[in-house]
């Protein structure tokens, strides 16, 4: 509509307007590998799998099944900085609307950026949570506490070497058998 109504510069001014907005598809894409295990889980009882590929047997469904639908999010973000930078890359520089195209540009990269940021931080909680219920202690998980590293290490004992697992966080270093 923007491109038929005020042309390039409308397109632009939509991403301008929308890139703020854009930042929730970060919760959706956080929380993507958990809907996905979820559906793999509910397709094995048999009458909700059968449900939801009749559903995606429909027309309207254009042939896609369910998780190429839930994939469809995750890729929005990357897919629109893929276009504003093959459009800035056939604009030619002495265009009025390539600063607003760079703008344009700028914002949708860094919510990009701020969803990779957030995913990786998501992964790296669920592996602290993985790590203490290994360890069986409750204080893993505090909101300013970062993995570095984990790996099994040698402890020299009285009793002679004993190989323990390790856990150094930037605030804490934590060992057990």
């Amino acid at each position: 509509d923007a491109l038929e109504r005020d042309g390039p510069k409308g397109v632009v001014e939509e991403f301008l307007k929308a890139a703020p907005y854009m930042r929730m598809f970060s919760v959706y894409v956080k929380n993507f590998d958990k809907s996905t295990q979820t559906l793999e889980n509910v397709r094995s009882k048999h009458a909700i799998n059968s449900f939801i590929r009749a559903c995606e047997l429909q027309k309207v469904c254009h042939q896609l099944n369910l998780s190429s639908y839930l994939i469809m999010p995750v890729q929005r973000v990357p897919r629109y900085r893929l276009l504003m930078e093959t459009i800035l890359k056939y604009t030619s520089t002495d265009d009025p609307l390539l600063p607003r195209l760079r703008e344009a540009l700028g914002q949708v990269s860094d919510v990009a950026a701020k969803i990779n940021e957030d995913v990786h931080l998501r992964e790296a909680q669920d592996k602290i949570l993985q790590l203490q219920m290994e360890f069986g202690t409750l204080d893993f998980l505090e909101p300013s506490r970062q993995l570095l590293m984990d790996g099994d290490l040698t402890k020299i004992t009285r009793n002679g070497p004993k190989e323990h697992k390790f856990l150094l966080f930037n605030d804490k270093l934590v060992y057990g058998e």
